[in-house]
């Protein structure tokens, strides 16, 4: 179904769903400028996969113009669907304009054409983890090939289902389910990825620590909330960008690092108004989830591996004296000779309690 211009809103699309379609053909900015109080993902528009609430798929559309060829440039860097929607005077003096723009992108890969029905059982993304396959849907019905590794994997190790020939194997039937939102990146075109770490570089430096760098972070995938600080050179994983969550009047400073895997995906989470000192590392094991609570304050230098509950502050210990530099070292011929004259600072000395007798009076 491809709805006319200002029609795309929540209703129409639940009857789109109440009627059994299958998905829907939308102007990504046009539907957000419609739908101003949409509540989904920050990068709508911007994934291979997408589906709404309700089931209904969404298959992002380009519509003829201007911008057409860059927008067509960008769908391929993210791995999207290439569908172009012209009005009847766009094709009036034909169709070399469709001609020239699929020769420029067939300069960057091979370019497979088909119907939007065929379009829909592939919208999904996958990821082989281990013995199981992850599935993120963007479609309600739709059509996987299981790898014969992960066949291999589900059945009897026993002597005859190994000598099994791959044109025995039955094909996997079309999985209908209800699209659920996963907390670990899938596989992604490689170009997307070059274009999450391009953006993560321009976002590590460039100013706008509560306008800017948000905004460059949730085109990565991030998911951030309002009134968000993300200080100087900050590092939020650059491999699973949409594992991690960081909630409303959060503030991050500078040269603190988020990382949501360490040999398999997790997620992490930062509640609303907590606060992330400098330099600290917040480090997510695979299929955990580490969560930052609201109102927490993380001090200086702090590794995190485990949750934090709300309202907690967490900080090293505090450096303690040791030694009285009688030489400094800027000053000291050598590292040895600085060394030598350190005084070691006396060390207070504790009595132990004393015990009292019962048997004899105080005196």
């Amino acid at each position: 179904m491809e709805p006319p211009y200002g029609i795309v809103n929540r209703e129409f699309i639940q009857a789109l769903a109440s009627l059994d379609y299958a998905g829907v053909l939308v102007t990504p900015s046009q539907f957000l400028k419609v739908n101003t109080s949409y509540d989904g993902p920050a990068s709508f528009g911007m994934e291979r996969a997408e589906i709404f609430t309700n089931g209904l798929g969404m298959i992002p559309r380009i519509v003829m113009g201007n911008k057409a060829p860059t927008e067509m440039v960008l769908a391929a860097l993210l791995d999207q669907p290439i569908v172009v929607a012209a009005h009847h005077y766009d094709v009036a003096d034909g169709m070399s304009w469709l001609s020239s723009y699929a020769a420029r992108l067939k300069t960057g890969g091979p370019i497979q054409l088909c119907d939007l029905s065929t379009l829909l059982e592939g919208s999904y993304e996958t990821l082989a983890d281990n013995d199981r396959l992850r599935i993120r849907t963007g479609a309600r019905t739709i059509k996987v090939t299981i790898p014969f590794s992960l066949l291999r994997k589900s059945l009897p190790h026993t002597h005859e289902t190994r000598r099994l020939p791959v044109h025995r194997r039955e094909p996997s039937p079309p999985i209908h389910r209800p699209a659920a939102p996963l907390h670990h990146r899938m596989s992604k075109f490689i170009l997307r990825r070059v274009f999450n770490r391009v953006f993560h570089a321009i976002a590590r430096v460039v100013p706008g620590s509560t306008n800017v760098r948000p905004t460059l972070h949730r085109w990565r995938g991030v998911q951030i909330g309002n009134r968000v600080f993300i200080g100087d050179d900050v590092y939020i994983d650059n491999e699973y960008p949409e594992c991690v969550e960081i909630q409303e009047g959060v503030q991050i400073s500078l040269r603190t690092s988020i990382i949501a895997h360490t040999r398999g995906s997790g997620r992490l989470i930062i509640e609303k108004h907590a606060f992330v000192g400098p330099r600290c590392v917040l480090v997510c094991g695979p299929g955990k989830t580490l969560r930052i609570g609201a109102g927490a304050f993380v001090g200086v230098g702090c590794v995190i591996p485990r949750s934090i509950p709300p309202g907690l502050f967490v900080s090293l210990e505090a450096p303690k004296p040791i030694a009285r530099a009688r030489i400094p070292l800027p000053v000291a011929t050598s590292m040895e000779e600085s060394c030598a004259e350190l005084t070691p600072l006396a060390r207070p000395v504790t009595r132990p309690p004393e015990t009292i007798d019962p048997s004899k009076p105080n005196t």
